[in-house]
C-alpha cells in the first residue's frame, strides 16, 4: 500500500515577530492583536536570499541526505505551489537539480490547482501513479512558496504567510504511514482569491469552516472510521480559531489538531501540514496502527483530507 517513507524540510532561520512586520505589511495594531491573541500566530519564517525553487530542492536534499532513498527508486517527481508566479514561463525549476542528483530519468509534473490544499492533491496523484506504474517503486513530492511582496503576507482577518519548503517520499509498499484514501473538494466560491470583492471575500471567510467540517465528516465516513479512532490531525497553519471551530462542530477534542509550528513559522501554504507531521513524528505522537489525517483548505474554497494509518 502507498505510504510515506521519508520527509525532508527547509525552513529559513530568519524569524520576524508580527509586531516587527506590522509597518512593512501595512496592517493596524488591532489586526496584529487579533493574529496574536485570537489566532495564536507569533513569528513568521522569512527567506531573504533563496528562491522558491532553491528552497524546494534544499528540502529534497535534506530528505536524500538523511534517508536511504536511491535516485533509481524515484520514478516520478510531483511538485506544487500556491502562488502563481512560481517560475518564469518555459523555465523548468528542477532541471539542473535533477541532473546533479542523477534523477534525470524521473518524470516531473506540477499540479497547483487547489491552492493551499494542493499537497493533498499530490498525495492523490502519487497514489494513482504508483498503482498504475508497477515498474517504479517511489514518488517524490515537493512544495515551496516564498512571498515576494510583503503586503501579500497578510491574509485578511485570517493568517500571516511564511516561507518554507518540504519534500515527501512515498513508496508502493510502505511499512508505516500507509495512505488509506485522499478526499478532495472544491467549492470555487471566489475565483479571484484576495482580489475578490469585499462581499465575496467576506462570504468565503464566513463559510470555509463549513467546507472543512463537511470534508472531514466525508473522510471519516468514507474510511468507516469513528472520530474516536483518530489519533492526530495535522492541519494547515491557518489559525487556531478555525481549528477550534472545526473541533467544536464535530465534537472532537481540540488537542487532536496538532499544529505546533503555527506560532513559529506562520502559514506556510502547502508546507505547514507536513511540518506539523514531521514534528509529530519527532515527538513520537504516533504508535503503530494509529490513524491520522492531513487536513488542508485553500483560497477560493478548496479542501483536502488524506487519511493515513501509521
Amino acid at each position: 500500500m502507498t505510504g510515506i517513507e521519508a520527509i525532508g524540510s527547509y525552513v529559513p532561520e530568519q524569524r520576524c515577530h508580527l509586531r516587527e512586520l506590522q509597518s512593512e505589511v501595512r496592517i493596524s495594531a488591532t489586526q496584529v492583536d487579533r493574529l496574536l491573541y485570537d489566532h495564536k500566530l507569533a513569528f513568521i519564517a522569512i527567506e531573504p536570499r533563496q528562491t522558491a525553487a532553491s528552497m524546494m530542492t534544499a528540502a529534497a536534499d535534506s530528505l536524500l541526505a538523511n534517508h536511504d532513498v536511491q535516485p533509481t527508486n524515484i520514478g516520478q517527481i510531483l511538485f506544487t505551489h500556491t502562488l502563481n508566479p512560481f517560475a518564469p514561463y518555459l523555465y523548468d525549476p528542477l532541471s539542473e537539480w535533477r541532473l546533479s542528483r542523477q534523477l534525470h530519468e524521473a518524470q516531473t509534473m506540477s499540479a497547483a490547482q487547489m491552492n493551499c490544499a494542493s499537497i493533498n492533491l499530490l498525495f492523490f496523484l502519487a497514489n494513482q501513479w504508483l498503482q498504475q506504474t508497477p515498474s517504479s517503486p517511489g514518488v517524490l513530492l515537493m512544495t515551496a512558496d516564498k512571498m515576494f511582496i510583503p503586503q501579500e503576507r497578510y491574509l485578511l482577518d485570517s493568517s500571516m504567510a511564511g516561507d518554507a519548503a518540504v519534500a515527501v517520499y512515498l513508496t508502493r509498499d510502505a511499512k508505516r504511514s500507509r495512505l488509506i484514501r485522499t478526499f478532495l473538494h472544491s467549492e470555487a466560491t471566489i475565483y479571484d482569491g484576495p482580489a475578490s470583492s469585499p462581499a465575496d471575500y467576506a462570504l468565503f471567510q464566513q463559510t470555509f469552516t463549513f467546507g472543512l467540517i463537511k470534508l472531514l465528516r466525508t473522510a471519516l465516513r468514507g474510511c468507516r472510521l469513528d472520530p474516536e479512532q483518530i489519533r492526530c490531525i495535522f492541519p494547515s497553519n491557518l489559525n487556531q480559531t478555525t481549528w477550534l471551530r472545526v473541533a467544536r462542530a464535530l465534537n472532537m477534542p481540540h488537542e487532536l489538531f496538532y499544529y505546533p509550528t503555527l506560532s513559529e513559522v506562520g502559514h506556510c501554504h502547502n508546507a505547514d501540514p507536513i511540518l506539523n507531521l514531521e514534528r509529530g513524528l519527532a515527538e513520537n505522537l504516533l504508535r503503530p496502527g494509529d490513524y491520522y489525517l492531513i487536513l488542508t483548505a485553500g483560497m477560493g474554497g478548496t479542501f483536502g483530507c488524506s487519511v493515513f494509518q501509521y
